[in-house]
């Protein structure tokens, strides 16, 4: 008899857990993933600064251009990234990199602004070359036309075979999150 009782009793306990979830975390209908490729196009005007010191490579400011593209056209276009790192040189220029970056949708459609933060670890030789893995985790949000109060959050996984983080191919997950309807 006890063990109907508490299965029993869980049944309110999920049910309240679940009208919670959707209290704390609500899905609209628009909200939805996206998954694409970022390819480096070259490097931006600006003059990074660079230093190395204390067994760091400090880089500040370091810009360049990618081409975004993924199967949602709202978040397919060109990407602008501005870079900052402190990579470890004793450690095969490995550490944290930070930056912000804009996203210049295809067909005048509107722009993403946002931040992103990672880490770059080094993962040894792949196909003959040494190769680097950076992750990072980004939020932006829209503006323009159709973007207006729409947030934009993605994970990214960026692959590059020099010491200096250029010259890379990125996947990317990530979601469009829609305002909430208030009607």
């Amino acid at each position: 008899m006890k063990n109907k009782t508490i299965g029993f009793l869980s049944i309110p306990l999920v049910v309240f857990a679940i009208g919670i979830a959707s209290i704390m975390f609500p899905c609209e209908r628009g909200n939805r993933f996206f998954r694409g490729t970022d390819t480096f196009v070259g490097v931006g005007t600006s003059q990074p600064e660079i230093s190395n010191t204390d067994a760091y490579l400090y880089i500040r400011n370091f810009s360049f251009q990618s081409r975004f593209a993924t199967n949602d056209a709202r978040v397919t276009g060109n990407l602008t990234f501005t870079l900052n790192t402190n990579f470890n040189m004793l450690k095969n220029n490995t550490g944290p990199a930070w930056g912000t970056f804009k996203i210049e949708v295809d067909n005048n459609v509107g722009e993403w602004e946002g931040v992103c933060t990672g880490e770059r670890i080094y993962s040894g030789i792949k196909n003959g070359l040494p190769t680097w893995l950076g992750n990072f985790s980004c939020t932006a949000y829209g503006k323009g036309p159709g973007l207006e109060e729409h947030k934009l959050v993605l994970n990214e996984v960026v692959t590059t075979h020099d010491p200096m983080p250029m010259y890379f191919t990125g996947k990317v997950d990530g979601m469009v999150l829609e305002p909430r309807n208030t009607d």
